[in-house]
């Protein structure tokens, strides 16, 4: 690998969280507090048959994403809350640049609705459906773990803050990075915070980078196999008054030789749309408010992005802020 820098991130193993085991409780808070990001290990949940939908669901895109753009496009729906998303639709690496990624993404309202659907995931609903519910299941025991770390309490508990039934914007997205889109001037994705509550991020190709406080430097996440990849988002960060960190990130595609195209799926967990939520400024907005204003950013130019720090989760400009 050269001169390529990684991430020293914890790996936490989700069996052992499940048991509440002690050790592996602290490790979850301290990897939130500092890092936030660090690897979950998926391979002690038996049950669950993630890992393997994980492959087939991935399957089964891939080869959805090899379709004409004419057909990609009918389930372009002009919202930024579900169906297909071109490549160049948002800001890029590269100054004056557009992103380099196409997307699928899929609300979990959208499962119960599928006229909303690309073809490829209605045609499989039953597996897309117990891919999502599981991915959900993960994030929403990831943040039990912190309440009862943290000692919380009836509302302030998170998981009370994404109650089942109510509306909220967490949704899978399927990322795919063209190699060819290199050669149109289209790279990557630009620097930011998630503005969620939790990601889950399942890849196996490098391409992740975290901002390092420690050594203010770019640092790329290894995959590693039966490992999801976890990152805090900006409404954790805002529920838990700015104890644990929503780390800045992009993506360099980094392509092998025979490799034609990045993948990632993500699952973003957020809170309910009506969740009231202060920023780092102080100003109260709805957890709906903040991911609408995200994706105003998201799409501005770079000259725009800079006039504030609404892209970094409103940390400063250096990312040092906690």
């Amino acid at each position: 690998m050269g001169d390529i820098v990684f991430a020293q991130l914890q790996a936490i193993d989700l069996s052992r969280l499940s048991c509440r085991e002690p050790s592996e409780m602290s490790k979850l808070l301290v990897a939130c507090e500092t890092d936030g990001f660090f690897y979950l290990d998926l391979r002690g949940i038996s049950s669950s048959p993630l890992l393997e939908d994980w492959k087939k669901v991935l399957s089964l895109v891939d080869r959805w994403f090899d379709r004409p753009l004419e057909h990609k496009m009918q389930y372009h729906h002009g919202t930024v809350l579900h169906g297909y998303t071109p490549v160049g639709s948002y800001a890029g690496v590269l100054e004056g640049t557009k992103d380099g990624n196409e997307t699928i993404k899929i609300t979990s309202e959208a499962l119960a609705k599928p006229l909303l659907l690309p073809d490829v995931v209605s045609e499989n609903l039953e597996l897309f459906k117990r891919f999502n519910a599981a991915c959900h299941s993960i994030t929403i025991e990831l943040l039990i773990c912190l309440s009862d770390a943290l000692g919380l309490q009836g509302e302030e508990r998170y998981e009370n803050s994404h109650r089942k039934g109510l509306p909220a914007n967490r949704c899978l997205n399927f990322f795919r990075y063209p190699k060819k889109s290199m050669d149109e001037g289209k790279f990557g994705q630009n620097k930011h915070t998630d503005n969620g509550t939790l990601t889950l991020l399942l890849t196996e190709q490098l391409g992740l980078q975290v901002f390092s406080v420690k050594t203010q430097a770019w640092e790329n996440v290894a995959p590693i196999p039966g490992h999801a990849v976890i990152n805090v988002a900006d409404t954790l960060r805002f529920l838990s008054g700015r104890r644990l960190r929503s780390a800045v990130h992009r993506v360099i595609p980094v392509f092998e030789p025979s490799q034609q195209n990045r993948f990632s799926i993500g699952y973003f967990l957020r809170a309910e749309d009506d969740k009231v939520l202060e920023s780092s400024d102080g100003a109260l907005m709805t957890a709906r408010e903040w991911h609408d204003q995200k994706y105003v950013n998201y799409k501005a130019s770079h000259d725009v992005q800079r006039t504030n720090s609404v892209l970094l989760g409103g940390m400063k400009l250096g990312m040092t802020a906690a």
